[in-house]
């Protein structure tokens, strides 16, 4: 039988609970970049939920965004794959921390840029 020290659990819980914590930083700190891209004028495109995405065939920026997204136990904490991100004004900053936050979404500006994963894809610099 396996025996183990209260304080060993004590260490493990903690562990958990730090690991946890980073995690849902990382929802709210998304959120809260998601809301402050909405409010300079991105539009963003959300990668619906799995049950509404049965059997539907999508564009290669959802695909990427359902390859690329969070993991499973930040969509139970409340985040969401975004697919894309469309600015029309461009702002240097704001695509940095777009792509910085949202690997998954494909970046795309009114110049015809196609940023995906930190990467250009497409389009005219």
């Amino acid at each position: 039988m396996f025996r183990f020290r209260l304080r060993t659990l004590f260490v493990v819980i903690t562990l958990l609970c730090l690991w946890l914590g980073w995690q849902v930083k990382i929802v709210r700190d998304r959120q809260t970049v998601r809301q402050q891209l909405a409010a300079r004028g991105a539009q963003i495109r959300e990668l619906p939920p799995p049950e509404v995405r049965q059997g539907i065939s999508y564009d290669l920026d959802f695909q990427y965004a359902e390859a690329h997204g969070p993991p499973w136990y930040r969509v139970l904490l409340g985040d969401v794959a975004v697919a894309t991100i469309y600015f029309p004004k461009i702002a240097t900053e704001d695509l940095q921390q777009a792509s910085r936050y949202f690997p998954e979404a494909t970046v795309l500006t009114n110049g015809g840029l196609r940023i995906r994963g930190n990467q250009i894809v497409g389009g005219r610099q």
